[in-house]
């Protein structure tokens, strides 16, 4: 058995309330990273240091649903998915 569960008698106690609270914590920083977004550092740091306060993490959550660019190399061309002006098609 992994874990004897009359050792946590009541239910905030067990540890894997813990791990939910801290991977809910870090929401706006997984979205982030998940998408790819250009600010993921920034907004990690932002949940680290202010996301305490409800404020920065609210902030945080919506700095990480913000519009993602992209970014690419002018000899490269563009990415195969940009379908804008100048996309060699």
């Amino acid at each position: 058995m992994l874990y004897d569960y009359s050792y946590y008698p009541y239910w905030h106690h067990h540890p894997g309330y813990g791990l939910a609270a801290t991977l809910f914590y870090f929401l706006p920083a997984i979205v982030a990273f998940v998408r790819g977004h250009h600010s993921r550092v920034g907004i990690l740091l932002l949940n680290f240091f202010l996301g305490w306060s409800g404020l920065g993490w609210i902030v945080a959550l919506i700095w990480s649903l913000s519009p993602v660019r992209y970014y690419w190399h002018a000899e490269w061309g563009p990415p195969p998915w940009y379908r804008g002006p100048g996309a060699r098609w």
